[in-house]
């Protein structure tokens, strides 16, 4: 009797020490993710610094001091995504610090020189557009949205997915549009602005992170 325990006891510390062992399910978030870019080296391999930015206690911090209004953007120095990939997500979390409530802040998708889309958010509002060959047009004009945190240092986090010839776009996890993209192949490249559009003296959105993911 005491033979067979001891043999229990050893079968069933051998299986909890394999399951100890068992590599652990990855979390939603790193599940398939091909880029994290939080800045908290000082410097970013993915985004390309200008006059207007600068990479500030783990952030890209965008800025534009003018008395006029105005626009400035942030592109991506290389492509997130494989060719392979047929599926792909990325999302930026924006804090707008300076400023006023007219202000916006956009995620660009679909870079080919001079022409791109663009996710933007402004403190009620967003809108999805693009500027093709010089000619802008609303794939999806502005829009209330309640999903939308519009007091200043709030942080909203904007997502977009491709998967199957559609585009659907997310404001802090809430799916607020959707838009058929036959022929769409990738989001790249990638590129971030802001557009000072009210009479304060800067605007500022401090940028935590980029990330994106092929499923």
């Amino acid at each position: 009797m005491k033979n067979n325990l001891r043999t229990t006891i050893i079968l069933f510390s051998a299986l909890l020490a394999l399951g100890s062992c068992k590599k652990k399910d990855a979390s939603p978030d790193e599940d398939g993710l091909v880029l994290n870019e939080d800045f908290g080296s000082g410097t970013s391999s993915f985004i390309t610094t200008n006059s207007h930015t600068k990479i500030e206690d783990g952030h890209l911090v965008i800025s534009y001091a003018t008395s006029s209004v105005g626009i400035v953007d942030a592109i991506s120095s290389r492509n997130a995504f494989a060719e392979t990939d047929t599926q792909q997500s990325a999302e930026v979390s924006f804090q707008h610090t300076e400023g006023h409530s007219y202000d916006q802040a956009s995620l660009y998708f679909g870079i080919t020189g001079q022409n791109f889309f663009s996710f933007s958010i402004g403190s009620r509002e967003f809108r999805i557009h693009s500027r093709i060959n010089g000619e802008a047009r609303n794939v999806v004009g502005w829009t209330a949205s309640s999903a939308i945190k519009g007091a200043m240092n709030e942080v909203n986090k904007l997502k977009i997915t491709l998967a199957g010839e559609k585009l659907k776009f997310f404001i802090n996890g809430t799916v607020v549009a959707n838009v058929n993209a036959p022929g769409w192949k990738t989001l790249d490249r990638l590129g971030l602005s802001i557009g000072k559009l009210g009479s304060a003296d800067r605007t500022t959105y401090k940028v935590d992170y980029i990330k994106c993911w092929n499923k």
